[in-house]
């Protein structure tokens, strides 16, 4: 028999009523678990090509988390409640993106990987924290491989980012 506290209980409510909107639009199964790299390709592609209502679905996610509202409410949010939103909005889509562009060998590994992504909203301020400094990294495969192994942190995930545009019209142009 599992013992499991009020706490613990209220939260997997949260997570619950958080991924429900998700779980019907991408018709997969999300829970306290869920990283990036466990999401599923066709899933993958929507959220990293920022696609149909991808922002309702991550505004909605992130302020069901936090206990903020719903995504409708984004909208009605005092200017600080909405930059954080924003913050971990965008956090998450680049974790997206760099999944995304790992699946097909642009990347070897990148930072958040393993993380969850209640996790990545629930504890962004020490998550992102931790993570701001580290940098995806490219695989030896890439063309721009070159470039990225003799250029600075910095300019490393300038590297990465520039491939975005590239990933979602490769995302996009496998849909037709």
């Amino acid at each position: 028999m599992e013992v499991v506290t009020l706490e613990n209980a209220k939260l997997k409510k949260i997570i619950k009523k958080a991924f429900r909107n998700w779980t019907n639009a991408f018709k997969e199964n999300f829970d306290e678990t869920t990283t990036p790299a466990s999401i599923s390709l066709e899933t993958l592609n929507i959220l990293a090509a920022c696609k149909d209502d991808v922002g309702f679905y991550l505004y909605d996610l992130i302020m069901n988390l936090r206990e903020m509202g719903s995504g409708l409410d984004f909208y009605n949010l005092d200017g600080q409640d909405r930059l954080i939103v924003l913050d971990i909005y965008l956090f998450l889509l680049d974790r997206f993106r760099f999944e995304a562009m790992r699946r097909l060998g642009w990347l070897t590994n990148y930072p958040g990987r393993d993380t969850t992504i209640v996790e990545m909203v629930l504890c962004y301020e020490d998550i992102h924290r931790t993570m701001e400094r580290s940098v995806p990294e490219l695989s030896s495969d890439h063309s721009l491989y070159d470039e990225y192994i003799s250029a600075s942190d910095y300019e490393r995930e300038g590297i990465v980012r520039r491939l975005i545009p590239e990933l979602i019209r490769h995302i996009v142009g496998h849909k037709k």
